[in-house]
């Protein structure tokens, strides 16, 4: 995990995850603890892990290609947060955004 940005109001963290080594991102308001995450390549209980503290508001898809989607399904379940996609890339998820 590399944090590419840290203030008083955000702070991002960088993943390099799964066999690709794809970037996830966790994206965490510092004034109310909401997160967000970015990408969901692989690893789950790593993205979990560093949420830990935070209160998940979202998943966001970049674009719907295998090496970003690899930890989705397990994500969403344990999370139980809304994704969101761009409207060209909904078909083939492994969950409704």
């Amino acid at each position: 995990m590399v944090v590419v940005v840290k203030d008083d109001n955000i702070q991002i963290e960088r993943l390099e995850l799964g066999l690709f080594g794809t970037n996830a991102y966790i994206v965490i308001c510092r004034l109310t603890g909401d997160s967000v995450v970015i990408d969901a390549p692989a690893d789950a209980s790593t993205i979990i892990e560093r949420l830990k503290g935070t209160n998940p508001k979202y998943i966001l898809l970049t674009h719907n290609h295998m090496d970003h989607l690899g930890a989705l399904s397990e994500l969403q379940s344990k999370l139980k947060v809304p994704v969101a996609a761009h409207a060209s890339d909904v078909k083939n998820l492994p969950t409704p955004p």
